[in-house]
């Protein structure tokens, strides 16, 4: 059972919900899965969604963002070091969807969004 039964100094009971366990059940559903997002969301100056906060994009704990991604058939994770196909490296922190690109892509006639990343660059040092 998700819901927990907690009664108040007051008196009053009140029922509380595990969050955890109805994003698990929903997972699955296929009538509720396409309709969740899984990256947080740049969307400039507006904010509609918790997701599209500030908050969410840079300051939420890394335990909480979402740890890879799949892109080309590859799977991608966060805090791994990825060479690049300029041959730089590059360790990403965390991965959102840019709507700002997204908008361009679609004027471009794209149809898709923009995940991309928040990470460091990392130079190459050699020792000798």
């Amino acid at each position: 059972n998700p819901t927990k039964k907690v009664v108040s100094p007051g008196g009053t009971i009140l029922y509380i919900n595990d969050v955890g366990h109805a994003i698990a059940k929903d997972y699955p559903n296929p009538l509720t899965r396409f309709a969740m997002s899984d990256y947080p969301e740049d969307q400039g100056c507006c904010m509609s969604e918790a997701r599209h906060g500030f908050k969410m994009l840079c300051n939420a704990p890394q335990g909480i963002a979402t740890p890879a991604i799949r892109a080309q058939r590859k799977i991608y994770f966060a805090e791994e070091l990825l060479e690049q196909s300029d041959g730089t490296y590059f360790i990403p922190e965390r991965f959102f969807v840019d709507n700002s690109l997204s908008q361009w892509l679609a004027t471009a006639g794209q149809s898709q969004d923009s995940l991309t990343d928040l990470g460091h660059s990392v130079s190459l040092n050699e020792v000798s």
